[in-house]
């Protein structure tokens, strides 16, 4: 059986945040999960309709670089 652990990133406060913001938030959860390893990032089930771009992209590449170790 495949345990992990699930941080989410509130998916409606990525519209309303700045990229700085939401690559902080990521980092923040990814060190928080870090321990152990297996851990998914995740905005939940959706990001709002009115969600910039720039934000989802800040989050996974967030993800890319900073959630290697």
């Amino acid at each position: 059986m495949l345990r992990c652990k699930a941080f989410i990133i509130n998916g409606m406060g990525y519209v309303c945040r700045s990229v700085q913001d939401v690559i902080n938030a990521s980092k923040k959860a990814i060190d928080d999960a870090k321990e152990g390893g297996r851990f998914i990032l995740s905005t939940g089930d959706q990001c709002g309709r009115d969600t910039p771009f720039e934000n989802i992209f800040a989050m996974v590449e967030t993800a890319r670089t900073y959630g290697k170790y």
